[in-house]
């Protein structure tokens, strides 16, 4: 590691004793600290071209940049997974909860919304439509109570 860093580049080992290097700049429009991992080895051409992206607040796309998160599936309408995200959403009953219960009700929907639709179909409860049959939803109930057991 070079003795001398670059202008807002900031050495912060972890919690394990490993090296980091962050890029930490004021923003004075946004009021807030922008803070950037910079992952390159330092000293090299990919380290000075990530912190020329960070300077200019603009992606890296770089051998050790992050891998791209992928955007989360697209909701059917109309679907279970659907009504439970407008519940989680809008329900005034919902929002009245504290907080530790509402991460329990949407652990325990989203796993609903996962389970299989049946033994041998690979769909997903979530994506069936808000009128679930009711073989669908004994299914169901059977499952999670021999899961209980």
């Amino acid at each position: 590691m070079p003795e001398i860093l670059p202008r807002y580049v900031h050495h912060d080992p972890d919690r394990h004793g490993n090296d980091r290097l962050y890029f930490i700049k004021w923003n004075p429009a946004t009021r807030k600290l922008r803070k950037r991992r910079l992952r390159e080895e330092p000293g090299s051409p990919a380290f000075f071209e990530e912190y020329a992206a960070a300077l200019d607040d603009r992606p890296y796309v770089g051998a050790n940049a992050p891998a791209k998160v992928a955007p989360p599936p697209q909701v059917k309408p109309n679907s279970l997974r659907w009504l439970c995200a407008r519940y989680m959403r809008e329900s005034l009953e919902f929002r009245a909860y504290d907080v530790e219960t509402q991460k329990n009700r949407r652990r325990i929907l989203n796993a609903l919304c996962r389970e299989p639709a049946s033994d041998d179909d690979p769909q997903e409860i979530g994506d069936l439509g808000c009128d679930i049959p009711q073989d669908k939803i004994e299914l169901l109930v059977n499952r999670k109570a021999l899961a209980s057991i």
